[in-house]
């Protein structure tokens, strides 16, 4: 595998995150101590996360939270991902499978760069994002 994807707290791979792919302003992750965007700052998600043994929601008994179950509800359906899912599989099937899987769900099938969960097309070639929820009006 040529990259290790990033785990955030809740169990979203900010890898594939808008505000990592971008040019500029670049975010560095949600579990970086460098500034990051407000929302992930002040994320209620990542805060209480700080006190579990791994910093994720994963170890957490209560998980998963209502507010990791409303997170993951928006995630499904606008972006076609499960912060839940994440989190099951890494506890059941190990950080580098989910690293590999991960790495080779969300890689371009035209120029090889990671796609957006955000994003309807590839912000380096402009191919569509097979993963993209399309919304309706």
């Amino acid at each position: 595998m040529e990259t290790e994807m990033l785990l955030a707290p809740c169990g979203m791979n900010c890898s594939i995150c808008s505000g990592i792919l971008r040019t500029k302003p670049i975010c560095v992750g949600c579990a970086s101590e460098q500034p990051k965007p407000r929302s992930c700052e002040h994320c209620v998600i990542k805060r209480c996360a700080q006190d579990k043994p791994d910093g994720t929601c994963m170890t957490c008994p209560t998980m998963p939270c209502a507010r990791l179950k409303r997170l993951d509800a928006r995630y499904r359906s606008k972006y076609g991902m499960s912060m839940i899912g994440n989190l099951t599989f890494i506890r059941e099937e190990g950080l580098p499978a989910w690293n590999e899987r991960e790495f080779h769900k969300w890689q371009c099938p035209t120029c090889g760069n990671l796609l957006s969960a955000h994003k309807s097309t590839c912000l380096s070639c402009g191919e569509t994002n097979p993963y993209y929820v399309i919304r309706k009006p």
